[in-house]
């Protein structure tokens, strides 16, 4: 089972990068001055004015391929920009624009450079689609969907793999047996239990903690579940980048729970990028697309009202 979720694709995480390579050419002297400036909101929203004014409203439909690169590269940094200011409706409305504009492959047959997340159908008001997404990415063990479908009420498909033990356990029998993808929580938790016991200076102790941890949410047993996920986040960390997954689902448990204040906390401890950057550029290149999915979920389950990043 994994503990995170699916992010736009695999080439999101590298898009500020791509962005980033095309910025010194793509923008007007005075939009990359702003750049420099930190990453503060009033900042933020002179660079979103710069950009709103480079990005035609329509997208013309006779780009070249440096022309669409130029653009997609400034729908990114709005689309980013947009996030950050809480302005989620307006994101996903950029990346509509980003699929259509950004260069297409021969043999790409059509279709785009960018997938789409589960969750970004809910930031358009598509819940139907959304649910649809996230009840496949259920039937691939990720625990954020399962758990999300759960707390909105909606049926737990059957599981087809866990991949998440599978890559931390060097036992076949903990990797490949049954209650773990049917629905046999309590016995789930006891192989894990046994697992652990007998192991206690295994390497991947934390998720498999982690992997308790959801399955004791899932057999009702929110505290349980809560105190497995807290022993795998180090409160320590300067920077929770690396915790965010486990701080997802941990907040995910608590709305469970019938705690939204520490749902919430959970939520907002998510950094907004991967490292801290000091300069509105360095911001945006390193921005942590895994947020965007926190925000999303977080304003779809009322936890928080629509709000710009501090």
């Amino acid at each position: 089972m994994s503990l995170d979720t699916i992010h736009l694709n695999d080439q999101v995480p590298n898009s500020n990068v791509f962005a980033n390579h095309f910025i010194h050419t793509s923008l007007n002297p005075n939009s990359y001055d702003l750049l420099e400036l930190a990453p503060t909101q009033e900042n933020m929203e002179r660079y979103l004015d710069a950009l709103n004014r480079e990005i035609p409203d329509e997208i013309p439909s006779n780009l070249g391929e440096m022309e669409a690169l130029e653009l997609t590269n400034k729908l990114i940094w709005r689309r980013t920009i947009y996030i950050c200011l809480g302005h989620l409706q307006e994101a996903a409305a950029d990346v509509e624009k980003i699929v259509s504009v950004y260069p297409k492959d021969e043999d790409d047959e059509g279709a785009s450079g960018f997938d789409i997340t589960p969750f970004y159908y809910f930031a358009i008001g598509a819940e139907e689609k959304g649910y649809a997404a996230l009840n496949d990415l259920a039937k691939k063990g990720s625990a954020l969907a399962i758990l999300f479908l759960k707390i909105k009420g909606k049926p737990i498909p059957d599981i087809k793999y866990i991949s998440y033990i599978s890559h931390y356990s060097p036992s076949p029998s903990i990797a490949e047996d049954d209650v773990f993808c049917q629905g046999r929580y309590e016995e789930a938790i006891q192989k894990i239990d046994t697992y652990l016991a007998k192991h206690r200076d295994f390497y991947g102790r934390d998720n498999l903690l982690a992997l308790r941890g959801v399955f004791k949410a899932m057999a009702n047993d929110y505290e349980g579940a809560i105190s497995d996920l807290g022993q795998t986040i180090d409160p320590s960390s300067s920077y929770p980048f690396y915790s965010q997954p486990k701080l997802a689902v941990r907040g995910l448990i608590h709305c469970l729970n019938n705690d939204p204040e520490k749902a919430k906390a959970d939520f907002e401890s998510i950094p907004y990028t991967r490292i801290p950057g000091e300069s509105l550029i360095g911001f945006l290149a390193e921005f942590n697309e895994f947020k965007w999915d926190a925000l999303i979920i977080e304003q779809f389950l009322g936890l928080s009202a629509r709000r710009a990043r501090p």
